[in-house]
């Protein structure tokens, strides 16, 4: 059952005006410890993996900016107006007052963090590109924007003021892309929004914009004042509910039913009627809901969702339960800290926004972004027998950068679970940079269900090691504990090894997307893997394979892509004692990389 809310959105037809112009212009990785113990095993037995990123077809990540050349000597620069091809939505108004812009006006945004400006564009090949936009502000602040490429937070651009709104100037970054079409996304990071851009400007080789319908109900054209805009859109909440194990529910026509206990059921009433990524229908009506920034989103997640997975044996995993009449709205985070003490039941709403820092939410707490644009910097660290019944959805983790490989491993995970916690459910959460590890469970950690997650590197470091389970052979308190499930969630740019590797465990990997070139499934001492409808775009690399102590076993069912032994099977494997149903590995990878409520803090929360 894919449990995630899509869209379809009917094409709107737009004007077009571009311009083109030519222009002429590995790291071994060894990695021998991880939090929670000692780990001395070689971590690829396959061979040493490059931590770049790997052309495809299909625009499935988009890696961190980086000094890598375009693919040839020659380029072009393509420059996109407003309400022309390439252009796609505004979270605010296209106005057309004051001078010195080019084209027929320039973007104003709402003054609000979280407000964002849309561009697609498709590249030939991947590489890296520079992106450019010309602006204005006369802020006697710099307003910091995110990049964002293809759902996935990459970079951050400084605008400095330029003197007054007439002012022009131009600043940017360059960030690889995957080749065929690209999302290209501005988006707010202060509560003064966006400075005015009057054009995006790409450089590269073989670069066009991309027909898409620009949304009306968020870009219009308007000629008033040139002052820092102070239009919201407030937020609606769809009329239609939601009771799933995850986002939204969508039934595949390829998808299998498998059922164990009498675990119930992951159902679900889905607000979207259809995905244009996926073959999946819902089974209700459709219905649109809009952002607090004014951008409309027909994917959200609900209160009311249901814990998958692990997550809902033995008592099930509730968080803070479904009141939001008594949630906590925070926006800073000293309040998102104070908020998430103690172990008293707790929903806690985040808006958009940096936090920089640590989290360490109490027992019985559910933590949700309430919109895309949450960004943790730091990491969340749920540790200790007390720390139970923990809900974690819809925001992204940022670690702090760390050097060279002894310095990442002795350094802290994006996510650590561990010393006896049980029952934590991340949901939609995207981690990326971990020092160490980006999502670690060791120590006997317990009933842990990650779903809708990504986890993938920003940069190229030595230690890019992203999911461990269990410390080292010696870590026998880990036996009948690490009881894990990872479903519709992916592994992506520069991971290098651990998607996941581990011991003890009984890792059921269900309905994922991996996609770079690192060794996968590393089943060490006691652990037993499933992995069902998965899929692996990583060339050459055996799924599974033997680390450390003897395994119990390991089987692959449904699976596809272009890594070896896709459905292998070896020794004994359990039964996931909860329902589920398992769709194609082909739908899930479409669901999994929709950029409304796909992987990752891509939803808006129903309220």
């Amino acid at each position: 059952m894919l449990m995630n809310n899509q869209k379809c959105s009917a094409a709107v037809p737009a004007f077009f005006k571009l311009t083109i112009k030519p222009l002429f212009v590995c790291s071994l990785i060894i990695a021998l410890s991880a939090c929670g113990g000692e780990d001395s095993d070689i971590e690829d037995p396959q061979g040493p993996s490059t931590p770049t990123a790997e052309a495809s077809a299909t625009p499935t990540e988009a890696p961190a900016p980086g000094p890598t050349a375009p693919p040839d000597s020659s380029s072009d620069e393509l420059i996109i107006q407003e309400n022309e091809q390439g252009f796609c939505s505004v979270d605010g108004m296209v106005a057309s007052t004051g001078s010195g812009y080019t084209g027929a006006g320039f973007v104003q945004t709402n003054a609000s963090a979280g407000s964002k400006v849309t561009w697609r564009i498709n590249v030939q090949s991947a590489g890296n590109y520079d992106l450019q936009w010309a602006y204005a502000s006369d802020s006697s602040n710099s307003l910091v924007a995110g990049v964002n490429v293809n759902a996935s937070a990459i970079s951050t651009v400084n605008f400095p003021p330029s003197g007054s709104l007439d002012s022009w100037t131009s600043d940017g970054t360059s960030v690889d892309l995957e080749s065929g079409e690209n999302e290209i996304v501005l988006v707010a990071n202060t509560e003064e929004g966006l400075a005015h851009i009057d054009s995006f400007t790409i450089t590269g080789s073989g670069i066009s914009a991309v027909d898409c319908a620009i949304d009306t109900s968020s870009s219009s054209s308007s000629s008033s004042s040139s002052s820092s805009s102070s239009s919201s859109s407030s937020s609606s909440s769809s009329s239609s509910s939601s009771s799933s194990s995850s986002s939204s529910s969508s039934s595949s026509s390829s998808s299998t039913s498998s059922t164990s206990s009498s675990t119930s059921s992951s159902t679900s009433s889905s607000s979207s009627s259809s995905s244009s990524s996926s073959s999946s229908s819902s089974s209700s009506s459709s219905s649109s809901s809009s952002s607090s920034s004014g951008a409309p989103v027909t994917g959200y997640i609900s209160i009311n969702d249901v814990a998958p997975g692990w997550a809902s044996v033995n008592g099930g995993t509730t968080g803070g339960g479904t009141d939001l009449s008594s949630a906590v709205t925070v926006s800073t985070m000293s309040d998102l800290k104070n908020a998430i003490k103690g172990n008293d039941s707790k929903i806690v709403l985040v808006t958009p926004g940096t936090y920089d820092g640590a989290l360490t939410p109490g027992a019985n707490t559910t933590i949700i972004g309430t919109e895309p644009g949450v960004i943790i910097s730091g990491n969340i660290k749920i540790s200790g027998s007390d720390k139970s019944n923990i809900i974690v959805r819809n925001l992204a983790v940022r670690d702090k950068p760390c050097g060279d490989n002894n310095s990442c491993k002795s350094g802290t995970d994006g996510v650590y679970i561990g010393n006896g916690a049980h029952h934590v459910w991340f949901d939609h959460v995207d981690v990326a940079d971990g020092q160490d590890g980006n999502f670690d469970v060791t120590q006997a950690g317990d009933f842990v269900t990650c779903s809708w997650c990504k986890f993938h590197y920003t940069y190229d470091k030595d230690h890019s090691l992203s999911n461990l389970i269990a410390g080292s052979d010696g870590e026998t308190r880990s036996r009948d504990k690490l009881n894990i499930t990872y479903m519709y969630s992916m592994w992506g740019d520069r991971v290098n090894s651990r998607q996941p590797r581990g011991r003890f465990g009984k890792i059921h990997m269900l309905n994922n997307y991996h996609k770079n070139k690192g060794s996968l499934h590393g089943v060490g001492k006691e652990m037993t893997l499933l992995a069902e409808g998965c899929y692996y775009d990583v060339p050459g690399k055996s799924v599974f394979f033997t680390m450390g102590g003897e395994h119990t076993g390991w089987k692959g069912i449904g699976n596809e892509g272009s890594a070896k032994n896709l459905n292998d099977s070896e020794g004994t494997i359990f039964t996931p004692p909860y329902s589920y149903s398992v769709m194609s590995a082909s739908d899930a990878k479409a669901a999994i990389l929709s950029s409304d409520c796909g992987v990752g803090n891509t939803c808006l929360l129903q309220q």
